[in-house]
């Protein structure tokens, strides 16, 4: 099983592909005791029954608005009290949303790339562009991209 070994080892995001999956994958968390490392990613619109869901209110969520910034307002102010990330599709520009709502309520905004070997300076512009989390295929670069900006944020260690 996928979460037992992961257990100690790492953090791991849980895409559910089908929203009737959700209660069971909710289920499942609970039942290997792993709300401490894994969340579940959730589409905005699917985010009000989700949350209705027995054991939602103890899983965490990272919620995908994809190329809607407006859509960033819903979780936020919706009371959703374990969603935590927000997701944006690459091309949004998170830098005010980032800085002017979701930081001050306690959310961290998060992005990927789909390019199959992004550089270090292609994954630093993302986050220069004000997302705390990019996600790329490309390990080392990214590790790299994360320690300058950490060094640049002043985080020790990068």
């Amino acid at each position: 099983d996928v979460l037992n070994y992961l257990r100690g080892k790492m953090v791991v995001q849980l895409t559910v592909k089908r929203t009737v999956d959700f209660a069971r994958t909710i289920q499942e968390v609970h039942a290997l005791n792993a709300e401490d490392y894994a969340f579940l990613e959730v589409n905005v619109g699917d985010l009000p029954m989700v949350a209705q869901l027995p054991g939602a209110s103890t899983v965490f969520f990272v919620v995908n608005v994809a190329s809607t910034p407006a859509d960033a307002d819903l979780v936020v102010d919706g009371g959703f009290p374990n969603a935590f990330i927000v997701e944006f599709d690459p091309p949004v520009d998170p830098a005010a949303i980032t800085t002017q709502k979701l930081h001050p309520n306690g959310f961290r905004s998060f992005t990927y790339t789909n390019a199959a070997s992004p550089s270090v300076s292609d994954l630093k512009a993302l986050f220069d562009k004000g997302y705390d989390i990019v996600s790329s295929q490309n390990g080392p670069n990214g590790v790299a991209a994360r320690q300058q900006v950490n060094t640049a944020r002043g985080f020790s260690p990068p």
